[in-house]
């Protein structure tokens, strides 16, 4: 449908913010010291965007030593050009809270914000 807004499903990211630090904590992810976070059917990113600032917000002693990846993949190309771009309208990011608003994007004119990158998005 290529539906898609910022903290779309808001339970979901909820639920994330709660059980993440005992996922990257378990043997599995600790001992491989790595932890992929698959975003099927992406669209246009806003939904892996939340995933990293979510993620990205638990830096510190809980990620301390694991190497974090975001995998988001849709099947329209079209779209992951628009999430790979991170430009998004202000009716968008309409549930993004405030302090991740500021941390996480530039405003680029009246409507339209850019996604902060800290890295360069990488293709598989």
């Amino acid at each position: 449908t290529n539906h898609s807004f910022f903290f779309r499903e808001v339970e979901h990211f909820n639920f994330l913010k709660r059980v993440l630090p005992k996922l990257i904590n378990s043997p599995s992810v600790r001992s491989k010291k790595r932890l992929t976070v698959w975003s099927a059917g992406c669209a246009s990113g806003e939904e892996p965007y939340t995933i990293a600032m979510i993620l990205h917000d638990l830096q510190g002693d809980v990620l301390k030593g694991v190497e974090v990846k975001i995998l988001a993949t849709d099947i329209s190309l079209s779209v992951l050009a628009v999430a790979k771009k991170g430009e998004y309208s202000a009716d968008k990011l309409k549930l993004v809270p405030g302090y991740f608003l500021k941390k996480y994007f530039n405003r680029i004119d009246d409507d339209t914000y850019g996604a902060k990158k800290d890295d360069p998005v990488q293709e598989p």
